[in-house]
């Protein structure tokens, strides 16, 4: 019988600093390295920074949504600490694991890591349409049945990820990293868009929470000249976490916008100034 080749499967993965199938990852040369005592190296400290804040932005809002019984409250709440251990696995695959040119030269560490924050990646994006799935009022996700099936669903990508790898099924990485992250996020801004237009009003920190998305999303594209332009320590990467972390950021406002919009109760977890701030279409 023959014993899968799961490195070459993996050769086609996805997260850094493993290889990207990305459209312009960063240079190998564009990735900073801090000494540390003990003989530890930290690599590309900006990102963990980064991620350190993305993490804080995550589990802070799941711990303030997870108690809550307004509408969307559980799914947004799931999605924040999906996206929470996105950023905690990222900084260990970042951080602490040396960049190889390819998963044959890659540890046990780097695989673990790296498989994980790809599962995560994937579960956090793909929440993004139940979260306009539970806007629209298409689905209750107080129901338990609702919340079986997105978890189901973050079943199923986590086997999909361990299948991809054993049957050396290189299009399944590409498919669940890239192709679930873009999709899952433009159905939910497109969708909470219509949702907002249709109520005859368009929350600020919607249309802020898209632009960060955008603009991290090409960023990532322009690794080498930024790079270029302004050294390692701020690649296109840390780039695309900084604006990822603001784009949640500024989602977390616009739930709060939306509740208050729906008339329900408010996520008390803004400023008395910032709540309800709206643009009337």
């Amino acid at each position: 019988k023959k014993t899968p080749n799961t490195h070459k499967a993996m050769d086609a993965f996805v997260p850094s600093p493993l290889p990207s199938p990305s459209p312009s990852p960063d240079p190998s040369d564009c990735r900073a390295e801090l000494p540390l005592p003990l003989g530890i190296t930290l690599y590309q400290p900006m990102v963990g920074l980064f991620a350190i804040f993305g993490l804080s932005i995550g589990f802070i809002c799941h711990a303030h949504l997870r108690s809550r019984h307004t509408k969307s409250a559980w799914t947004y709440s799931t999605m924040f600490f999906v996206f929470g251990c996105m950023n905690t696995t990222g900084i260990f695959l970042n951080c602490f694991a040396p960049p190889t040119g390819t998963f044959s030269d890659a540890n046990l560490f780097q695989m673990v890591v790296g498989i994980s924050d790809g599962i995560f990646s994937s579960c956090s994006s793909f929440s993004f349409l139940f979260c306009a799935v539970s806007d629209w009022g298409w689905a209750d996700d107080t129901k338990r049945s609702y919340q079986k099936v997105l978890l189901t669903c973050y079943g199923i990508i986590a086997a999909l990820y361990a299948y991809g790898t054993v049957k050396e099924l290189m299009g399944i990485f590409k498919f669940l990293y890239v192709d679930v992250t873009l999709y899952g996020m433009l159905a939910f801004f497109v969708l909470s868009l219509a949702w907002n237009i249709a109520n005859k009003r368009v929350s600020v920190f919607l249309l802020a929470a898209i632009t960060g998305g955008v603009l991290g999303f090409y960023c990532m594209r322009q690794g080498a000249i930024i790079c270029a332009a302004v050294g390692p320590w701020i690649n296109g990467e840390a780039v695309w976490y900084l604006f990822s972390d603001l784009s949640m950021l500024m989602l977390a406002l616009y739930y709060s916008d939306t509740l208050n919009l729906r008339g329900g109760s408010v996520l008390y977890i803004l400023p008395q100034g910032l709540r309800g701030t709206q643009v009337f279409v």
